[in-house]
């Protein structure tokens, strides 16, 4: 006869052992990362975005200023939009309505699951930031889920953001001919597989054309490295996603590159990995659009663009300021004394230029010459304290642009002197590298 409680209690201890294999199997590196590469993600990817690994800055330092004078006020923080949300990936806001990632951060995610956090200094905080709903999610064509090559993405917000000013895409690949600084950041971890930060890091790390010990097949054209050859310095888990960041000679913050992977974090001769913007830019433009570009005129008060001041821009002028319609680029041009306003004063400016006439002179020739304009009549309506206020506020600009100039040349030569600093370095590093690899050989 059967011992039923025997069975009962055999039964439940081979429920146990079979959960606790099933529980043993599912924790096992199925697919490990090494010596593949390594997804700065804050997990072991999961596709659960509040799951996914990502890197963290190593060796950086806090941000300053912190939100809400953000010194990166582009960069922003994808959430996981539900009961396991929380910041998942970086990212940066490259036009009111866009925003750039990896495509690793989201590929397989509904733009539902998600959402953008910008201005954020404190990730758990919410002082002084924004967050915008996720309509589209778009990953290049030719992104690898193996190699990471092509590891871009773009997402669309379902309401523009205006109060934070996009970052620039390089538009140049000039950096690529010579070994230059360039910074990251992020929340990401400050050491592999070490906790993440609550505050938004930086660290400055040089562009590594050598790509350290990386194979060639492990580096595309697509890919660009960055990181101290001695290990230090890097993204890490949490990172994916963010900028890789230059300063352009006009002092601008560019996009360059896209945080994507590496092996560890801050190893030495195993700079971060990060996905080329300029490369992209064809299909980036393609949804976001192409950049405006601010019209500057060649010559103020040429209306008609001839290239010289003449008889024919003072009639254009006149029409002008009676009513008639001009186009924008004409509009700005038109404003010789660029008051913003166009208005008699820019019409006897123009006069005196052409005809060599002093201010009193002007006003009479134009009384003489276009009786319809009024010119007298409309001087009287004019604030005189404003107008002259203007010419002592141009007249200060002017000297303050001058100093701008002279102190923009000088930082230009320090910016040649650190630059050529920076390639002995590299070349320094390089060639340390190589020693210390032949006596541990020996």
């Amino acid at each position: 006869m059967w011992n039923i409680n025997l069975i009962k209690n055999t039964f439940k201890v081979l429920c146990l052992l079979g959960l606790i294999l099933l529980v043993f199997n599912s924790c096992q590196d199925t697919n490990p990362l090494t010596p593949g590469p390594e997804l700065r993600l804050m997990e072991q990817h999961s596709m659960m975005p509040g799951e996914l690994p990502q890197p963290m800055i190593v060796g950086g330092t806090p941000v300053n200023p912190a939100c809400p004078n953000c010194k990166y006020d582009f960069m922003v923080s994808i959430q996981s939009d539900g009961w396991w949300g929380g910041h998942f990936c970086g990212g940066s806001l490259v036009r009111e309505d866009w925003v750039i990632t990896a495509a690793h951060c989201v590929q397989g995610e509904s733009p539902n699951d998600i959402e953008v956090v910008i201005g954020l200094h404190n990730v758990n905080g919410t002082n002084g930031s924004q967050t915008r709903d996720v309509d589209a999610i778009i990953i290049h064509p030719q992104y690898s889920n193996n190699s990471l090559n092509n590891d871009y993405a773009l997402l669309h917000l379902t309401q523009p953001i205006t109060d934070f000013e996009p970052i620039k895409l390089v538009t140049s690949d000039s950096h690529d001919d010579e070994p230059v600084m360039s910074t990251t950041m992020g929340w990401g971890a400050t050491s592999s597989g070490g906790n993440s930060s609550n505050f938004l890091l930086e660290v400055d790390v040089p562009i590594d054309d050598s790509c350290g010990n990386y194979s060639n097949s492990d580096i595309t054209n697509n890919m660009v490295c960055a990181g101290d050859g001695n290990g230090g310095e890097d993204s890490c888990q949490g990172d994916s996603g963010g900028p890789l960041i230059m300063t352009n000679s006009d002092g601008e913050y560019e996009l360059i590159g896209i945080v994507s992977w590496g092996y560890g974090c801050a190893e030495a001769q195993y700079p971060g990995v990060y996905s080329r913007i300029y490369p992209r830019l064809d299909w980036f433009f393609g949804y976001i659009g192409e950049p405006e570009t601010e019209f500057i005129p060649e010559l103020y008060g040429d209306v008609n663009f001839d290239g010289q001041l003449n008889v024919t821009d003072i009639v254009l002028l006149v029409n002008f300021v009676l009513g008639g319609l001009l186009t924008e680029e004409e509009l700005i041009t038109a404003d010789i004394n660029q008051d913003g306003i166009l208005n008699i004063l820019d019409v006897i400016q123009v006069v005196s230029e052409i005809l060599g006439t002093s201010f009193t002179q002007s006003v009479n020739w134009l009384e003489e010459n276009y009786p319809q304009l009024k010119t007298k009549e409309r001087l009287s309506k004019l604030d005189k304290s404003q107008f002259f206020a203007k010419k002592d506020r141009c007249k200060e600009l002017r000297m303050e642009y001058e100093k701008v100039m002279v102190e923009n040349k000088r930082l230009k030569t320090k910016i040649s002197l650190l630059k050529k600093l920076d390639r002995e370095k590299m070349l320094m590093l390089k060639e340390l590298g190589e020693i210390t690899s032949k006596l541990e050989k020996k």
